[in-house]
């Protein structure tokens, strides 16, 4: 015997059913949210190649290394090994152009068509190139300076002669100095308030410069000028000094002579 249909449950039945059903086709048609945010985050996907190659001197076929090779419009570059070779990776694919330079050589761009996934083998051949300076104007020795050198030439003896204008041209603050860079000649610099010996001038410093032919010949001494400013500062003995008499001896002596008694010294006659 069959029990009577219950309609409220019926239908209740058939509105479980339906929502199911919609359910499930809403999970089967969704997309994948993760695999759209990765898709986005890769973005397009970038073809690239490899280029090689060898860099040479046209000449001599030489290997250049340290070559720069660049392809042209991107920050992609390198420099060449030392066997002249160079390996540039992920080129962007398509039809580009490789700048070679090296120093002393011709700039060069070179067509290269990369294919996406291989490789692109180049041989470079750069020929040298020559530089061009400015114009350089050589001038000849004055004419003091060559007077000089024909002097030091025509010496029956060793010497060495400095001219006036050479003097001039030299950055130092006095003749002195000059004169201290002629090979030989060295320059001692001592103040007169060290030397307490009242014949150093003509027991010590005179028997140096007149020992021979040769010192007699080349020796020269500078006295520099008392200090005014400096209390008990001196090169020459002042008078009082224990050795005030023994200077006057040495400017005396028929060897030595002061330089209001020498000649023109940088005065050349002119021929």
């Amino acid at each position: 015997m069959l029990a009577p249909r219950n309609p409220a449950a019926g239908a209740a039945r058939k509105r479980i059913a339906l929502g199911a059903l919609v359910a499930a086709c809403l999970a089967f048609s969704a997309p994948d949210a993760g695999a759209s945010s990765r898709r986005a985050l890769a973005g397009p996907v970038a073809f690239a190649g490899r280029v090689t190659g060898l860099v040479r001197d046209k000449a001599t076929g030489e290997e250049l290394i340290g070559a720069t090779v660049q392809v042209k419009g991107t920050a992609i570059g390198i420099a060449t090994d030392v066997d002249g070779r160079f390996s540039l990776p992920s080129v962007p694919s398509g039809a580009q152009t490789l700048v070679v330079s090296y120093i002393g050589y011709r700039q060069q761009e070179v067509a290269v068509n990369v294919v996406d996934g291989g490789t692109v083998q180049v041989t470079v051949d750069l020929e040298p190139s020559s530089l061009q300076g400015d114009e350089v104007t050589v001038t000849a020795q004055v004419e003091g300076q060559v007077a000089a050198i024909n002097q030091q030439i025509a010496s029956n003896t060793i010497s060495n002669v400095v001219s006036a204008a050479r003097i001039q041209e030299l950055p130092d603050v006095n003749a002195a100095e000059s004169i201290g860079r002629v090979p030989g000649v060295s320059i001692q610099r001592s103040g007169g308030e060290g030397v307490p010996d009242p014949a150093w001038w003509t027991g010590v410093l005179l028997p140096a410069l007149t020992a021979d032919s040769l010192t007699r010949r080349v020796s020269s001494v500078l006295v520099w000028r008392n200090a005014v400013d400096r209390a008990g500062h001196f090169y020459a003995p002042p008078a009082g000094h224990p050795a005030a008499a023994d200077f006057v001896r040495f400017r005396e002596d028929p060897l030595i002579l002061f330089e209001d008694e020498l000649p023109n010294l940088y005065a050349f006659p002119r021929r």
